[in-house]
C-alpha cells in the first residue's frame, strides 16, 4: 500500500488495501463504584497503549472539553470484564502495530504469513453514536484474501500485552469480532456514480466486500479511508450495539438460570421435613428471582424499542447503505428467551413452597396441640 496513488499504470487500480472490521475497546481493570474524569481515562489509555511493544504513531483524540465524569453507570459487560465504551469521550484512536510472522504463528497457528501477507497493521478504533467500531488495515504491497484474520491476530496480541501491563487498561471486544466479511478498498481512475461503490460477493465462508472510490474524488489512501469511515461507521455502530445488547442479555439470562438452579436443586432428594424447612428459607430466593426476571423482561422490551428507533435513525434518511443485509440479519435473529416458561416455573415453585409451609404449620400445630393435650391430661391426673 502507498499513501499516494500510483499513476504510472492505468490498467490496474491506483491502490488496493485489505482490511478487517470488528468491535474493540479499552476498558478499566477496576471494580465499581468509582468516579473518573474523562481526562484521566484518556491519560490512562495513552499510558496503557504506549506500553505495548511495537506500537507506533499513537494518536488518541478526545472529544470532551471540559472533561466529563465517568461513573459505574458507564460500565457495561464485555467478554466478562467491566468495559467502558467511551462514546462521547474519545473521538478516535489510531496506531500502527508491528507483529512479526513468528509471533503471528504463535497467536493463530502456522501459515499466518500466507494469510496476512504482512507484519504491519494500522488500527483505527472509532466511536460513532451507538458503539465502538474498529478497523485493521493490512499494510504492505501484497494483498491478503483473508484480512479478517488480522482482527484475531491484533486482538490476541493486544490482550496478551495489556494483561502484562501495569496500566489499568484492559482490552475488550464484542462479537462477532471479526465481522463476517473480508473487506477490500480499491481506487479507480474512472468516476463512479456515488462517492463510494460497494460490491458484495456472498461465499460459503465470509462474504467478500469490495469498496471502490475514484481518484478524482480523493488523492490519498488516508482520504479514501475517511470515505469508508463515513460510509460504514453508523451501520457498524448499530450492528455492534445490537451485539452488545445480546451479550448483556445472555449474561443476565445465565445469572437467572443459575439462580433458578440454586432454588430447585435437591428439592426432590430431601426428606419432607427438610423440604418444609428449606421452603421457608427459599421465600427470599424466589422473590429475588421473580424481581430479576421481571427486570429482564422490561429491559428486553426496552432494548427492542431502542433497536427499532436506532434502526430508523440510521436508515430512514440514508441514501446509501453498504451493510444493511448484515444489520437486518442481526435484528431478525435476535434471541428469544423463555421468560413465560420461567414465570410458570416460579409460580409452580411458589405454590410448592406455600404448601410446604402450610404443611409445616399444620404439623407443628398438631405437635404443639398434642404436647399441650398431654400436659393437660398429666396435670389433671396428678
Amino acid at each position: 500500500m502507498m499513501d499516494d496513488f500510483q499513476k504510472d499504470d492505468p490498467s490496474v487500480p491506483t491502490f488496493r488495501v485489505a482490511f478487517g472490521v470488528g468491535c474493540w475497546n479499552f476498558g478499566l481493570r477496576r471494580e465499581p463504584p468509582f468516579t473518573l474524569d474523562s481526562d484521566q481515562y484518556v491519560i490512562e489509555l495513552k499510558r496503557g497503549l504506549e506500553s505495548v511493544p511495537s506500537l507506533n504513531y499513537l494518536s488518541v483524540v478526545a472529544r470532551n472539553d471540559p472533561p466529563i465524569q465517568i461513573d459505574a453507570d458507564s460500565l457495561v459487560p464485555a467478554n466478562d470484564v467491566l468495559a467502558i465504551f467511551p462514546n462521547g469521550i474519545v473521538d478516535y484512536i489510531k496506531f500502527d502495530l508491528y507483529i512479526p510472522f513468528r509471533i503471528q504463528n504463535e497467536l493463530v497457528g502456522r501459515h499466518a504469513q500466507s494469510r496476512t501477507m504482512t507484519e504491519t497493521f494500522r488500527v483505527h478504533v472509532r466511536y460513532p453514536y451507538h458503539s465502538a467500531v474498529s478497523y485493521v488495515e493490512l499494510v504492505g504491497d501484497k494483498i491478503s484474501t483473508e484480512p479478517s484474520i488480522a482482527m484475531q491476530i491484533v486482538r490476541e496480541y493486544m490482550e496478551s500485552q495489556l494483561s502484562q501491563s501495569s496500566s489499568d487498561i484492559v482490552f475488550t471486544f464484542v462479537g462477532p469480532t471479526p465481522f463476517h466479511a473480508e473487506f477490500l478498498l480499491e481506487g479507480c481512475r474512472d468516476e463512479i456514480d456515488n462517492y463510494l461503490d460497494c460490491e458484495q460477493r456472498d461465499t460459503p465462508g465470509y462474504a467478500d466486500i469490495v469498496l471502490r472510490c475514484s481518484t478524482k474524488t480523493v488523492t490519498t489512501v488516508g482520504e479514501a479511508f475517511d470515505l469508508v469511515f463515513d460510509a460504514l461507521d453508523d451501520e457498524l455502530g448499530l450492528f455492534y450495539s445490537i451485539g452488545r445488547q445480546e451479550s448483556d442479555m445472555y449474561h443476565r439470562w445465565a445469572q437467572i438460570e443459575t439462580m433458578t438452579t440454586n432454588v430447585v436443586d435437591g428439592l426432590e432428594r430431601i426428606l419432607w421435613y427438610d423440604r418444609a424447612r428449606k421452603a421457608v428459607m427459599r421465600s427470599r430466593e424466589l422473590a429475588k428471582l421473580a424481581v430479576s426476571l421481571t427486570q429482564f423482561e422490561m429491559d428486553y422490551i426496552l432494548n427492542e424499542q431502542y433497536t427499532k428507533q436506532s434502526y430508523q435513525g440510521v436508515y430512514e434518511h440514508r441514501e446509501l447503505s453498504f451493510l444493511r443485509s448484515f444489520v437486518d440479519a442481526s435484528v431478525r435473529d435476535r434471541p428469544i428467551f423463555p421468560t413465560h416458561q420461567m414465570i410458570d416455573l416460579i409460580k409452580f415453585l411458589e405454590d410448592r413452597r406455600s404448601k410446604a409451609v402450610e404443611l409445616a404449620v399444620i404439623l407443628i400445630a398438631a405437635a404443639v396441640g398434642g404436647i399441650v393435650g398431654a400436659l393437660v391430661t398429666l396435670m389433671a391426673t396428678s
